[in-house]
């Protein structure tokens, strides 16, 4: 799942700065993406994002953002192995990219890229955050190399989300950003939300789950919350290039 850079009233004190950003986002401050699975043979890797290359820089740089990543683990076997996402704060950004033209079709047609030989599109998603965490000093243009997806179903995203924030207040060893959403377009049956998160590295990421799993706040997180989620699957991400938008 994808970031936004924090957005802070000219008023906020210098201490407010400093602190951790929690909220929960409100319509205007939402994080819209889309995704697409792809399954490509790794031999078309560097030729497939060269291509990209090309077709973002023709259209000059648009007001959304798009990675480019390795699926390294995944308990979906009906999943791709490499993902395309596009995210923006701008909601009709993303609409663009589905209406007006800039899809992953013409992306992949223009430089006669065929879906058969190269690459095969396995589904696509859409969505919007509805919480985030995002450090103080947080850079859009300094991305992460590592992300994990956790899917889920939801059944009272408001409570879980205020239990979520708690208990990411209290972690101790906190992820570089995480944010809890919802998928509204290409869901799988089952799954409603999702809990994304990125870290520098792999070993930072499997230190950051190894001792938040068995701290007091998640345990207590869980106990608020296993009657109202279930985790279905997880998705680990090592993300290959980044193109960030205007």
């Amino acid at each position: 799942p994808p970031r936004s850079t924090p957005l802070y009233s000219s008023a906020a004190s210098d201490v407010y700065k400093r602190q951790i950003l929690f909220n929960i986002t409100s319509a205007q401050d939402r994080v819209y993406w889309v995704v697409w699975e792809l399954d490509i043979d790794y031999k078309h890797v560097g030729f497939v994002i060269n291509n990209f290359d090309e077709s973002y820089d023709k259209n000059n740089k648009p007001n959304f953002n798009m990675a480019f990543s390795e699926f390294v683990h995944s308990d979906d076997l009906s999943s791709g192995n490499y993902e395309m996402v596009a995210w923006s704060t701008d909601r009709s950004a993303l609409t663009a990219i589905m209406d007006n033209g800039y899809t992953l079709d013409d992306t992949l047609s223009s430089s006669n890229i065929l879906f058969n030989d190269v690459v095969k599109l396995i589904g696509s998603s859409s969505g919007y955050t509805l919480s985030r965490y995002l450090p103080s000093n947080f850079d859009e243009n300094t991305q992460s190399e590592w992300a994990t997806s956790f899917q889920m179903n939801v059944k009272d995203p408001k409570t879980y989300a205020v239990e979520w924030m708690k208990m990411m207040k209290k972690s101790s060893e906190k992820p570089k950003t995480a944010s809890f959403g919802q998928i509204l377009m290409g869901r799988e049956p089952g799954i409603s939300h999702y809990v994304f998160t990125t870290a520098s590295s792999y070993d930072e990421m499997m230190k950051g789950f190894e001792v938040n799993f068995s701290s007091k706040s998640f345990i207590e997180f869980v106990s608020k919350v296993v009657d109202i989620r279930e985790v279905v699957s997880t998705k680990t991400y090592k993300h290959l290039k980044f193109w960030m938008g205007n």
